[in-house]
């Protein structure tokens, strides 16, 4: 579906980026990870047409971005860190207006089906001016989805959303690549992970690693580092036993640690048991 060969960015004698090659497939999700400065925005920006790059090509459901770049981009839907809204337009009058700008034909199903995707059918006739930044990112990502292009590129999707929205958006997103090859980049690793089939790895313009991260979590693995799971309520007593059993079998044991949830798994833990917001004075500080 994405096919990025040789992509090279050279400004005077310094390249953004070089030599890029990599691929997404039909209803893969693919995350570009990176620091700041790694090639990132400017590998997105040449893919979705907004910059030339100096040499290598990009191709779209086998259309050449560069040669054929108007069929290329009517290939592409796309939703930038931050969305270009009309705060005076109301959620379908912000549609409509992209859905005719990009010549969709079907315009008033297109714009249904964008909003019923996003979960936004109930807030058509708001103001964006109005709408919190998730539905504004909502909004932002209905119009990716406008004309249902089949690759998806997003920057940055879950910038400045809180935790629930975050876990809203990465639903709608995962839902969404059964029919769409998603691309996105994103400094949130828990997200990359959580949403990704593979990843392409970015450093100083230049890839250094591609490839599905079960398979990048197994090669850049501590070889002598293991994860014992124990069920049920283990004392101190259970965990001195076992760190001695495990020593009578040659091996060396450097900690036994209790695993404590993760900030999210608290913080939604938090909110489900106290829907109402009423937790104690430490709880709420979190």
């Amino acid at each position: 579906m994405l096919e990025v060969c040789n992509l090279t960015k050279q400004y005077g004698a310094k390249f953004a980026i070089r030599d890029l090659t990599f691929s997404a497939a039909k209803n893969e999700i693919v995350g570009i990870v990176g620091h700041n400065g790694s090639g990132k925005s400017t590998t997105m920006n040449i893919i979705t047409g907004f910059v030339t790059q100096t040499s290598g090509y990009v191709k779209v459901d086998g259309v050449d971005t560069f040669k054929s770049a108007k069929l290329a981009r009517s290939k592409i839907g796309y939703l930038p860190e931050n969305p270009a809204l009309y705060y005076d337009f109301t959620v379908e009058e912000q549609l409509r207006f992209s859905a005719k700008l990009r010549k969709i034909e079907n315009l008033d199903y297109s714009v249904e089906e964008a909003c019923r995707k996003t979960d936004i059918l109930g807030i058509r006739g708001r103001l964006i001016r109005n709408l919190s930044k998730g539905y504004k990112q909502r909004v932002g990502l209905a119009q990716a989805f406008i004309g249902n292009p089949p690759l998806i590129i997003l920057d940055e999707p879950s910038n400045g959303l809180d935790p629930h929205q975050v876990s809203e958006m990465r639903d709608i997103i995962k839902d969404e690549s059964k029919s769409h090859t998603i691309v996105l980049s994103s400094h949130i690793l828990n997200e990359v992970e959580l949403l990704c089939d593979h990843i392409v790895v970015l450093n100083k313009g230049t890839i250094t690693a591609d490839g599905k991260i079960s398979y990048l979590k197994e090669k850049y693995m501590e070889p002598d580092l293991y994860d014992i799971r124990l069920k049920g309520l283990v004392d101190s007593k259970s965990t001195l036993e076992l760190k001695n059993a495990l020593e009578k079998i040659g091996y060396s044991i450097s900690s036994i640690d209790h695993t404590l949830p993760s900030l999210e798994s608290v913080f939604f833990k938090i909110n489900s048991d106290n829907p109402s917001g009423n937790g104690n004075k430490n709880e709420s500080r979190l």
